[in-house]
């Protein structure tokens, strides 16, 4: 089961905390609701916005997300008009309302953990300039299959800022597509992308074994 959301939303300039950069297709972000904002801050949730239709001209668009967790929310948050926000970290990069909602039969799609190391790219090469971070969403690719691009949460993280060499384990991938076991195994080769850009490679790895 998978909930779809439609939003129209209003993108907000860089110089007032948006993004330095249009919205793109498979963009994960987070959207909370403007109504009872002390409530719905706590009901935050994150998104993957499968297609935008976008206007620069006007900077309003059209943006198709799904729900990445199945958590309740209170009632009437998907209704028709709801007013939200679409965030990155703390950055409100859109506002916006909710067009229409749906719930869908999704049973191509898997839920499944990888752990990965990763290396980042500098970022006059088009890396990010900070760090990814422990429970952000980002897309990723194989390097043999790079015309699937789905999602990844990066859990239990481990960064070293001198050699920018990556750890995380038991990570959340959600895969829209049916793919096979061999995909998953340890050795495969990994993109981590925002956008168009590469901003770090990285590998499937078997899990550390930590004395404790």
């Amino acid at each position: 089961m998978a909930i779809l959301i439609s939003i129209d939303f209003f993108w907000i300039p860089k110089h007032f905390g948006g993004h330095s950069g249009p919205p793109w297709n498979n963009m994960s972000l987070s959207i909370r609701w403007q109504r009872n904002i002390k409530t719905y801050i706590a009901e935050r949730r994150d998104i993957k916005c499968i297609k935008f239709e976008y206007d620069p001209s006007t900077r309003e668009g059209f943006a198709i997300c799904r729900l990445l967790t199945h958590d309740p929310l209170p009632n009437d948050s998907l209704q028709q008009g709801a007013r939200i926000e679409m965030l990155d970290g703390y950055n409100v990069l859109a506002v916006g309302k909710i067009t229409d909602s749906r719930i869908t039969n999704d049973e191509e799609s898997m839920n499944a953990s990888i752990n990965i190391e990763f290396m980042m790219i500098p970022a006059h090469l088009g890396g990010r300039r900070h760090p990814i971070f422990e429970t952000m969403w980002i897309n990723f690719r194989w390097q043999r299959y790079p015309q699937y691009l789905w999602s990844i949460r990066i859990m239990n993280l481990e960064y070293d800022q001198q050699t920018h060499i990556g750890y995380a384990q038991q990570c959340a991938l959600i895969i829209e597509e049916p793919c096979t076991e061999a995909w998953l195994q340890p050795g495969e080769l990994l993109e981590l992308c925002e956008g168009p850009n590469v901003v770090a490679i990285a590998k499937i790895v078997d899990q550390r074994v930590t004395d404790r």
